[in-house]
């Protein structure tokens, strides 16, 4: 029967930790009642006796334990109790059903938070968490509760993010971060969500975020095609043979080496749906297929590298927030003088009638894009409230 005196305990303990009190925020301590016939519905019912009485016969036994006392109304079947906020009996409280007491708990996670070294958009995400946590609010999204192991495996999954320096399967990851292949599954929404609020708030989903840094779901393929001829492993590959189309692993990239280029441009396109159908005999087509990674990095590299200012480097992708965000990530991951193509005004008005309105959040978007990317294109999206897709624009 000791269960229906952990439920009492523990609902009173909730309320207690929930007071202005216990958070500091008042020096009165205010009465921590408890009627209980709104925990226990049948309490009282007289077709519900003996269930009453089991109920009374527990509340007798923590009253002589002295962690409660009687309330205003001590009629059996309307009875009311009253916690007991002394310190020494509020600690026996949480010794004698299991419960961590916490404001202990608080202490050493706090004290853990400080412990950590961190830079960077990590140590944004620890000052965020130490805030939270001394005003008793929710860590929610980013942990569960003030779990010292989840932080510590959080900080481990951050560190080894931002140090990876090559492409790495998601399980190989989490094998190497927390010595488990499936644990990093449990993390994927916490790691998005402090990824998109204190290291880049345009990324979208959770795979973008891995990607981003290199930890691919998948073996990554870049695809690109056009006028271009190169070497792997001693084998000579001409696009011009696949109908100027190639798709290669991302592992082949170390022992790429790029033979002959004949174009006048070379473009990089967000979406597959235009990848395929842009067909520019001078131009070299590469997917980009939203934010890119350090793998599609180093072939832009070696296509710079090889080709520098001789053609022009250009971008097309959606004319909203999100395709602006990833035109200027590009510039800034590659330093690379990608122009923007067909994201313009003149677009806008050609295809005005598949153009979509904005959301609130496209509008906040932009308006925080027009902060580093001020341009003409941004203020008419804002002015007109509308935004298109890139699969939209055709070629004739």
């Amino acid at each position: 029967m000791k269960n229906k005196q952990f439920q009492i305990l523990n609902r009173l303990l909730d309320k207690y930790e929930n007071s202005a009190y216990f958070k500091g925020t008042s020096s009165k301590k205010r009465r921590i009642t408890l009627k209980l016939y709104k925990m226990f519905p049948d309490y009282g019912k007289s077709d519900h006796y003996l269930e009453t009485e089991t109920i009374e016969n527990e509340v007798e036994i923590l009253l002589k334990l002295g962690f409660v006392t009687e309330g205003r109304s001590k009629d059996f079947g309307n009875r009311e109790i009253v916690l007991n906020t002394d310190e020494t009996v509020i600690d026996s409280i949480y010794q004698y059903i299991g419960r961590e007491n916490l404001k202990q708990y608080r202490t050493v996670f706090l004290n853990e938070i400080k412990k950590c070294q961190a830079s960077g958009f990590i140590k944004d995400f620890l000052q965020e968490i130490e805030k939270r946590t001394l005003e008793y609010q929710s860590l929610a999204p980013y942990l569960e509760t003030n779990s010292v192991s989840e932080l510590h495996d959080i900080i481990r999954i951050l560190d080894a993010m931002i140090n990876q320096q090559e492409e790495i399967s998601f399980r190989r990851f989490s094998v190497m971060t927390l010595q488990d292949s499936k644990k990093l599954e449990l993390y994927k929404n916490k790691i998005y969500h402090i990824a998109h609020d204190f290291y880049d708030d345009s990324f979208d989903n959770e795979n973008e975020v891995f990607e981003h840094f290199g930890i691919m779901r998948n073996p990554s393929m870049i695809y690109v095609k056009g006028h271009m001829s190169f070497q792997i492993h001693n084998q000579m590959i001409n696009l011009e043979d696949f109908d100027n189309q190639f798709a290669f692993f991302s592992e082949h990239i170390n022992h790429l080496k790029i033979q002959c280029i004949n174009v006048k441009n070379v473009i990089t396109v967000e979406n597959w749906t235009s990848f395929h159908d842009l067909k520019l005999n001078d131009s070299l087509i590469v997917y980009l297929g939203g934010f890119h990674n350090s793998i599609l990095n180093e072939f832009l590299f070696k296509l710079y590298n090889y080709l520098g200012n001789q053609v022009k480097y250009l971008h097309f992708g959606d004319i909203d927030a999100g395709g602006f965000y990833i035109y200027l990530n590009l510039i800034q991951k590659t330093g690379i003088p990608f122009q923007t193509w067909k994201m313009d005004i003149s677009t806008l008005k050609q295809y005005e009638m598949y153009t979509k309105p904005l959301t609130l959040n496209d509008r906040n978007r932009l308006l925080k894009l027009k902060e580093e990317y001020n341009q003409p294109v941004i203020d008419y999206m804002l002015k007109k409230n509308i935004k298109l897709e890139q699969e939209i624009i055709t070629f004739d």
